[in-house]
């Protein structure tokens, strides 16, 4: 392929989008949700899971918790005895 067959390759893509007006509209539609979707949910993802923490060594963080084995999973410990 070279540049004269691009050229009239995009020339006709133009004329096309220039008569079909309502494909015009629906394609760039759909091509500007798609991107400001995939901009949006890529934000979020980052701040979520991809920045790095912000303490100066996040390696050494530890968590401490309880394990209850009779516990129910949304409320306190009932113990029987």
């Amino acid at each position: 392929m070279n540049v004269s067959d691009l050229l009239r390759d995009l020339r006709f893509a133009w004329r096309t989008f220039v008569r079909e007006k309502t494909f015009t509209v629906a394609a760039l539609l759909s091509l500007g949700l798609g991107i400001g979707a995939n901009t949006a949910l890529f934000f979020v993802v980052y701040g979520v899971l991809m920045r790095p923490l912000p303490y100066r060594e996040p390696e050494g963080l530890i968590r401490i918790s309880e394990f209850h084995p009779h516990a129910t999973a949304g409320g306190p410990a009932l113990c029987r005895r």
